[in-house]
């Protein structure tokens, strides 16, 4: 297996707490850094960006593969999920089918085969489970990030999910389950990391 493991899933689906916490498994994971690009509010323009950013990210992911290959790399997003989201906005016609479909093919030429996802965990709680942990994050930081309380926009992606995951012919890990404990012991079991190596993270 490709010791680069990719986490995909709509906002508020609990995916970058559950990279954190196994990313505190020093011994066994190694989390790539952030590539922080200018943020549009043009939704064109931000598709566009997402794109430039996960082709960086995986070109950074491949030189940390190389750097640590005794350790799996965890991405946090990846190209599945720009074309998961790009689906979403031509859904609620934020962008049109002839973008959408141009962005795909961009995609493709981007990720040559060998450089396309391989292993990938999927982050699929209940739409209401994530609603709950938006409104939760709202509450504690006070901040919300782009449309985040446009429930229309995060139903649309959920379903450009449904969309691109039925292609996707990699290994995928589903997650379902709500409980941070489940879902770090589910990824472990995947990867066939003894459970002894496992620690209890408090939610």
């Amino acid at each position: 297996m490709q010791k680069i493991v990719y986490f995909c899933g709509t906002h508020g689906s609990g995916k970058s707490t559950l990279v954190k916490m196994l990313a505190s498994d020093t011994n066994h994971f190694v989390e790539r850094g952030e590539i922080n690009l200018p943020r549009q509010a043009n939704v064109s323009e931000r598709n566009f960006a997402r794109l430039c950013r996960m082709y960086l990210y995986a070109l950074q992911e491949r030189e940390f593969a190389k750097e640590f290959p005794e350790k799996y790399v965890l991405g946090d997003r990846r190209v599945l999920d720009h074309l998961a989201y790009t689906a979403g906005f031509a859904k609620l016609g934020w962008c049109s089918e002839s973008v959408k479909t141009s962005l795909h093919a961009v995609a493709e030429i981007l990720f040559v085969p060998d450089h396309w996802p391989q292993n990938v965990v999927f982050v699929r709680p209940s739409l209401d489970f994530t609603i709950s942990c938006l409104q939760k994050r709202w509450a504690e930081t006070g901040k919300k990030k782009w449309n985040e309380d446009n429930f229309d926009y995060l139903r649309a992606v959920y379903c450009g999910y449904d969309e691109v995951m039925q292609h996707f012919s990699g290994n995928v890990q589903l997650i379902q389950e709500t409980d941070l404990n489940e879902r770090v012991k589910k990824v472990y079991a995947w990867l066939g990391i003894s459970t002894s190596s496992q620690t209890t993270h408090k939610q």
